[in-house]
């Protein structure tokens, strides 16, 4: 087994749905939620989002990228990378990485100022 393949990600749910926001608006997708939110809602006010439990009846938990790969394997190709933050997770460039070498295209949806700062690839194919 990989390296890669040993790494897991803290996920608070996961579901299929269209796009209801940004750029790919009505775009079918998989959302990947992860847990946790280092910019808070201090900042994000209209913040509507429970990230700082896992929902296992959900789907959520200690997932693997093998699991997450799986888990898109069954939807449509786009797949939403949200959270709570998705740059708190350790490791998320080679999530991003094994989901575009697997054919999915990504939309990480991030209000850090690290992605601002251009040190979050924003991939996928149009």
């Amino acid at each position: 087994m990989s390296e890669a393949a040993e790494l897991t990600y803290s996920v608070v749910e996961h579901f299929r749905s269209i796009q209801g926001e940004g750029t790919h608006t009505g775009v079918p997708m998989t959302f990947i939620r992860f847990r946790g939110c280092s910019v808070g809602k201090k900042i994000c006010h209209g913040c509507d989002t429970a990230f700082e439990e896992i929902d296992f009846w959900r789907g959520g938990g200690m997932l693997s990228i093998g699991q997450i790969l799986d888990l898109c394997d069954k939807g449509p190709r786009w797949v939403s990378l949200t959270g709570g933050e998705p740059l708190d997770q350790p490791h998320l460039l080679e999530l991003i990485g094994a989901l575009i070498q697997n054919g999915s295209r990504t939309d990480p949806r991030s209000r850090s100022r690290r992605a601002a700062r251009g040190r979050f690839p924003i991939s996928g194919k149009s």
